[in-house]
């Protein structure tokens, strides 16, 4: 038996052996990755508003958060510069039944031509947290903020 088929003998061997291991680990691993949740946001002359899908079983319902903001930053200062307090509701696909957070906070992680960062947001039944990518869309005429 020459070398090279020992040696691709062996490593079919080793895989076989440590399979049941790596899959554990990528389960482990797979559990404690939150989700990319793909959505829009908006800007006015009081703050940013963020339209995210939820996690829940329809895929229609969104999350809101808003963050307050009027004190002249733009979004790349605030890049790494720790967790701000938002408000957040959740709502149901025909948009009749929301369901306000009782805590929420937002940070950025990368602001270019897309946001991206990560949310956690407490409501009366339990909490959801992630991580968001979103980006620009206004529908409407050009705010004038003075």
């Amino acid at each position: 038996m020459n070398s090279t088929v020992r040696w691709q003998t062996d490593l079919v061997v080793i895989l076989r052996k440590t399979l049941p291991v790596w899959l554990i680990f990528l389960a482990v691993f797979a559990q404690g990755q939150s989700p990319l949740l793909n959505g829009t946001y908006d800007a006015d002359c009081s703050g940013y508003t963020f339209h995210l899908p939820t996690l829940r079983q329809k895929a229609k319902d969104e999350l809101t958060l808003r963050l307050n903001w009027s004190h002249g930053l733009y979004p790349p200062a605030w890049e790494s510069a720790g967790w701000y307090p938002i408000m957040a509701k959740r709502c149901s696909s025909n948009s009749v039944v929301c369901e306000d957070a009782t805590d929420a906070k937002i940070r950025f992680e990368k602001i270019g031509k897309r946001i991206v960062g990560g949310f956690a947001v407490v409501f009366a039944n339990g909490q959801q947290e992630g991580k968001f990518k979103v980006k620009y869309h206004h529908s409407g005429v050009k705010m004038i903020c003075e």
